[in-house]
Order: structure tokens, then sequence, then C-alpha cells
């Protein structure tokens, strides 16, 4: 039996064809909301930054010895501060510029996304004051490797509007 030479190409572009829907299928698969992983986290207390940062400065902290380089306890009503846990936990922070703006930031969300952990923020400013404040808040998150089976190859700060305040590759 001979196989025409026009049913070759037909079977051949319609493998083409097939081919194509399952890569734009599976691209789309990926970008879902079911790819995102949102984390809870809570507002770190009893600690205050040392900084003196003309600019906005954001840190993630992944180790004890970096955040007791970057941080100091602060003891309210008679409870001691009490460091994150850093086998199974992260501190992030905004660190904002001294202003005499009252400022206030407040934490959104944290979710990871193809390979990127997302940080959003709400930077809130207000009327002038008569005095300067150093605005600024940190974040503890759970271990971001115990979450997902990939690397996170890159950490990004962004606000509610998706404007990007800063990020890292790593």
């Amino acid at each position: 039996m001979k196989i025409e030479r026009h049913w070759i190409w037909a079977i051949g572009l319609a493998l083409i064809a097939l081919m194509i829907n399952f890569g734009v299928y599976y691209y789309f698969q990926s970008n879902t909301n079911s790819a995102t992983h949102v984390l809870n986290g809570k507002k770190l207390e009893r600690f205050f930054l040392i900084s003196k940062t003309s600019e906005p400065r954001y840190l993630i902290i992944q180790t004890e010895s970096e955040f007791d380089k970057h941080f100091h306890p602060a003891a309210l009503n008679g409870l001691m501060a009490i460091k994150p846990d850093f086998s199974k936990e992260w501190v992030i922070v905004v660190d904002d510029a001294e202003t005499d703006i009252a400022t206030d930031i407040a934490f959104v969300r944290c979710e990871i996304r193809q390979r990127t952990f997302r940080f959003v923020t709400r930077i809130t400013r207000g009327t002038k004051q008569t005095y300067t404040i150093h605005p600024q808040a940190a974040y503890i998150v759970p271990l971001v490797n115990q979450k997902i089976n990939q690397p996170i190859e890159r950490i990004e700060w962004v606000d509610e509007k998706g404007k990007f305040l800063a990020n890292h590759t790593r």
C-alpha cells in the first residue's frame, strides 16, 4: 500500500500542532494560581533594627549571626525577646530611610511562585511631622525550602500594585 505524499505532510503538521498545544498548555498550567504557595508568617516583636540608612533597605536574614548583627532585643512589659528559630524560619526586613513624613509599613503577603520568593508590602505615607522617624518592619516566615522542592532563584519586594521595590538574585 502506497501512502500519498500529501498525507505524510498532513500527519507531520498535525503532530507539530499537537506538540505546540501541549507546550502552551504546560506553560499556562505552571503560571496558574495553583502554582503559587502562600506563606503564613508573623511580625517580629520585641526587637529593634540597628540602622542609620539614608535610602530604603530590604533584607532577608537567614542565620542567627546575621540577625544579631542587625537586631537588638527590647523587652516589652517585662516580656523578654525571643529570637526566631533559623533552622525553620527566615526574617524579612523593610528598612525605610529616616523621614519627617508619618510612615507605616505593613506586610500584605509572602508567596513563592516559579522559583521566586515574593514579599508584598504596603507602605503608607501620611502628613509631615515636626520630628523624624525611622520606619522599619520585620516579618518571620517559614523556611522557604520546606515549602517547595526547588531552589529559590530570586527574591522580590513589591508593593500591592506590583511595583518593584527591590530584588535579589541568588
